[in-house]
């Protein structure tokens, strides 16, 4: 997972995540919603992504799965070389965080 200033929208922040090989690339702001195809990860789609940096060291991600009643917050918290996140999906249990390190 990066992210980055956009190069197209100086408000947005341009999310790419890489899962199994396969890589989204997608900018995202907290003032509009950004439709597109999740390609990559266990569960893909459609989905509209909004997001935004919450804190100055926390991104908050809000993916809609649409055409479903599906949707999840995640909040990744970046301290030093480590990213936790923490997902919070609408229906069914609450994941534990995801812990990774820079590369």
């Amino acid at each position: 997972m990066t992210l980055a200033p956009s190069t197209k929208d100086s408000g947005a922040t341009e999310l790419t995540v890489k899962i199994g090989g396969v890589q989204d690339r997608v900018d995202v702001s907290g003032t509009a919603w950004e439709r597109g195809e999740q390609k990559a990860g266990p569960a893909p789609g459609l989905v509209a992504l909004s997001g935004a940096w919450t804190a100055a060291d926390t991104f908050t991600l809000e993916v809609v799965r649409y055409r479903t009643p599906f949707t999840a917050r995640y909040q990744m918290k970046f301290s030093d070389d480590t990213l936790t996140i923490e997902t919070r999906p609408n229906v069914g249990p609450v994941p534990p965080p995801v812990v990774g390190r820079r590369e």
